[in-house]
């Protein structure tokens, strides 16, 4: 299936910090729909199954209620060790599959957009591209928890210095998010292998530091208010339907209406959590393509060769 796209953007030219977020914008404007498309259409078994595992964690925390149990001690119960193991075990098998896919979408609908050079988008091509670097992806991702397992220890520190120490400790997710979205790029925009990606990426952003922290602080922020704005609405709703659920006289029984309320309702805010992700990597996108073109000017030594051509 091909998207269709007014006109196509060259991404491979050097920006500075107000060009990124122009830019992001208008990439966003025309790109939003098609992307959206591509995004149900591709997690659509993974959404239905994190709704599942929603479903059953709201009914195995409702059910506890109604029991008169604590939720937690179902896991001490040899009678519910195995069916919750499973189930947890099952529900982060998703989650991993979850963030995987959509790590990999806007990334690989971002390097197809460019790699065509044209306005329309196949989404056949991304999901090609998706499956033939499956098995680095995971690798990738594997590497991630180790990497963000570390930045949480470092958070950790920084956190015991107070006011002090929440300058560092945000300077330091930010580095992170745009190295690792950056590096991702780089392994497969480039093909390279993992190692050699994050040193890439670590180079890019270290390079430009402060353009970087700068471009996705403003971009995480944005990105932030509005998911904030499309929760807002589905987090007034619970509160008000938990506050009169809680004042009801019975407080025993849940009917299936009220399972599926909260179903609904945490689904839509996983749904838009994991839709904000892939936003996110946009801007790590653009802000490679935007630090490989200063460095390499791939794309600025082809425009001359063709102007020369031209005049020849």
């Amino acid at each position: 299936m091909i998207f269709h796209m007014s006109k196509f953007q060259e991404l491979r030219i050097h920006k500075d910090f107000g060009q990124i977020i122009d830019v992001y914008f208008d990439f966003l404007r025309q790109h939003i729909k098609p992307f959206s498309n591509m995004f149900i259409r591709y997690n659509g078994i993974f959404l239905v199954l994190g709704i599942l595992g929603i479903y059953f964690l709201v009914t195995g925390f409702m059910g506890s209620i109604e029991t008169n149990t604590n939720f937690f001690n179902l896991f001490l119960d040899d009678n519910f060790n195995p069916f919750f193991g499973i189930l947890i075990l099952t529900y982060f098998i998703v989650m991993l599959c979850v963030g995987i896919v959509n790590y990999s979408l806007s990334t690989c609908y971002m390097i197809t957009y460019e790699n065509q050079k044209k306005p329309n988008v196949d989404s056949s091509t991304v999901w090609a591209m998706i499956k033939d670097s499956f098995g680095k992806i995971l690798l990738f991702v594997l590497a991630l928890i180790l990497i963000y397992v570390a930045m949480f220890a470092v958070s950790i520190i920084f956190s015991q210095l107070q006011i002090i120490g929440l300058i560092p400790q945000y300077l330091t997710q930010f580095f992170v998010t745009a190295w690792v979205g950056i590096s991702f790029f780089v392994m497969l925009q480039e093909k390279k292998s993992i190692g050699i990606s994050l040193g890439d990426g670590w180079s890019f952003v270290s390079k430009n530091f402060w353009l970087v922290i700068g471009a996705t602080f403003v971009m995480s922020l944005l990105i932030f208010l509005l998911l904030f704005v499309v929760n807002i609405i589905p987090a007034i709703i619970l509160g008000v339907y938990t506050y009169h659920l809680s004042s009801s006289a019975d407080l025993e029984t849940f009917s299936i209406i009220d399972k599926l309320f909260y179903t609904i309702m945490l689904a839509l805010m996983f749904i838009s959590f994991i839709y904000s992700q892939c936003l996110t990597q946009f801007v790590n996108g653009l802000l490679y393509y935007s630090l490989h073109e200063k460095e390499h000017q791939q794309h600025t030594q082809k425009t001359i060769e063709q102007i020369g051509n031209t005049d020849a």
